[in-house]
């Protein structure tokens, strides 16, 4: 139990093993993979960089059973668009696409998914031009809002994003909160300003935006 409490996960996997029934070895052994796979998570600290899937994500909040991450680069462009052009975040093609072929992707089945945990999204409505955000959601994977990313990286600088691929060129990158009117998003340009008024959601917009998701993860045993 030393190696355990110690938090030398690695090193108690192999000694519970070993102890095979012997008293509780066995249920300790059983629950030594996902506290294996957590380490990392439940160790960083706000500002911390940890990978998740084949991506590397940025600590932006810790609570004490979980951490809040942003992905460091951009995850790749897409339409905010869903079925109509008139679109909020609850029924937005870009909810649907990281809710589900980017989060199915993301992941292996098991443990590792078990880790991003559901949460209450709130769309709140624009603080300039009052355009509602659309209903309360839950979802593992989301955007942030224009609050969220305010909150975050506070600082222009802060906000700008790349691809992992081009570190030298910036993008600019959706955020849920809407624009001007349910016909546009709010997004950060390429020079980390927030653009208010947002850009087109129609997939007709020749502009390629970028999504930079968020997800909790838990650090609970």
């Amino acid at each position: 139990l030393a190696a355990y409490g110690a938090g030398n996960y690695e090193e108690a996997c192999t000694r519970f093993e070993a102890l095979g029934d012997y008293k509780d070895s066995a249920e300790y052994y059983e629950r030594m993979p996902k506290l294996i796979l957590m380490k990392p998570y439940a160790e960083a600290e706000v500002g911390d960089e940890v990978r998740l899937g084949n991506y590397d994500w940025i600590v932006v909040e810790k609570q004490e059973d979980k951490i809040l991450v942003v992905s460091k680069y951009s995850i790749g462009t897409g339409d905010f668009v869903g079925a109509g052009w008139e679109i909020t975040w609850d029924i937005s093609g870009a909810r649907e696409h990281l809710n589900g072929q980017f989060l199915n992707t993301l992941l292996q089945a098991g443990d590792e998914k078990s880790l991003i945990l559901p949460t209450q999204v709130s769309p709140p409505a624009n603080p300039e031009y009052g355009t509602a955000g659309g209903a309360d959601v839950t979802d593992k994977v989301f955007l942030l809002s224009y609050e969220g990313v305010m909150r975050y990286f506070p600082n222009a600088q802060d906000r700008m994003l790349t691809t992992e691929a081009d570190k030298n060129t910036t993008v600019i990158w959706w955020l849920r909160t809407m624009g001007q009117d349910i016909r546009h998003a709010m997004c950060v340009d390429a020079y980390g300003n927030i653009l208010m008024e947002g850009e087109s959601t129609s997939p007709f917009s020749p502009t390629q935006i970028h999504f930079r998701p968020a997800m909790w993860i838990s650090t609970a045993e």
